[in-house]
């Protein structure tokens, strides 16, 4: 659908689910599911005509649209070593493929070390005092000002991945990647915290994943898309000093690939390169 721009030009309208209110609706049973599952979530609840608002930062969705929290799936499909260059240096990572990498389970991370950077395994989500299952993202826009993001500035990370996934109104996914599958890196923030399993203290390290306002592409599904950052911005999103500040202004707004997938991704724990394959709605029967 097309719109008259100032000037007898033509521009692209907002997609259908974009409405006339400040925040997205969802039934109280949505977030109990969503809860239950545990996918935390980046905005504030607020409850209304019975229903529970999911703030979206100033963008507008119509009620009863259906929306996982931004970024709750993402793929890292290479099998094997994969070389990521940070700058001068270079980060070995050698993992299985993975095509539906889910909260609560453990992907590789990119953290930096004395003398170069390494690729560990840590947990996806946050264990926050007073929240009801992991924090998965916080807002790129609002990330150096809120106290419980800023005291962890200085633990940033890089988060490897070659595509994620947003879903329609009718739960089918969609799959972004780069040009060509290209791998890509997320900016994320580590934690690390202290439990007691067995009465004896076990120390844990967790991410999460940053999120921006949608580039084009992503726009036409879902309000907000995972943080990725220029791979000339690397270095200085994990280095020292202030320069990641800088990056959090320029994510990479390259437009990207996007491709229906199959709906069994949407239970989490399911893998396999099937998952991925073209997915083509049956069309409805005349007779």
């Amino acid at each position: 659908m097309f719109t008259r721009a100032a000037g007898g030009g033509r521009v692209l309208a907002p997609p259908r689910h974009f409405y006339t209110m400040s925040y997205a609706c969802f039934p109280n049973s949505k977030l109990k599911k969503w809860k239950k599952r545990g996918l935390g979530i980046e905005e504030d609840c607020i409850r209304t005509a019975g229903q529970v608002g999911i703030q979206s930062g100033g963008c507008r969705l119509r009620v009863g649209c259906y929306h996982l929290p931004v970024c709750a799936r993402y793929s890292f499909t290479k099998d094997g070593k994969l070389i990521i260059r940070i700058g001068e240096f270079e980060c070995e990572i050698n993992v299985g493929a993975r095509y539906n990498i889910a909260p609560t389970q453990k992907a590789p991370v990119i953290l930096p070390v004395p003398g170069g950077f390494v690729a560990p395994q840590l947990r996806w989500g946050w264990q926050m005092p007073g929240i009801n299952g992991p924090l998965i993202n916080a807002q790129a826009e609002t990330v150096t000002q809120k106290p419980t993001f800023r005291a962890n500035l200085h633990r940033r990370c890089l988060v490897p991945a070659d595509g994620f996934y947003e879903w329609t109104s009718d739960k089918t996914p969609i799959r972004f990647t780069k040009r060509g599958n290209e791998p890509f890196c997320f900016a994320g923030l580590w934690q690390e915290i202290i439990t007691h399993p067995h009465d004896e203290p076990v120390t844990e390290m967790s991410f999460l994943i940053l999120t921006t306002a949608p580039n084009l592409t992503v726009g036409r599904v879902h309000n907000r898309m995972p943080f990725i950052v220029h791979p000339m911005h690397y270095y200085w999103w994990l280095g020292e000093g202030d320069l990641f500040q800088t990056v959090l202004n320029f994510p990479d707004r390259d437009e990207l690939d996007c491709c229906p997938v199959q709906p069994s991704l949407n239970k989490a724990g399911t893998e396999g390169p099937d998952l991925i394959r073209p997915y083509l709605k049956p069309q409805r029967e005349l007779f």
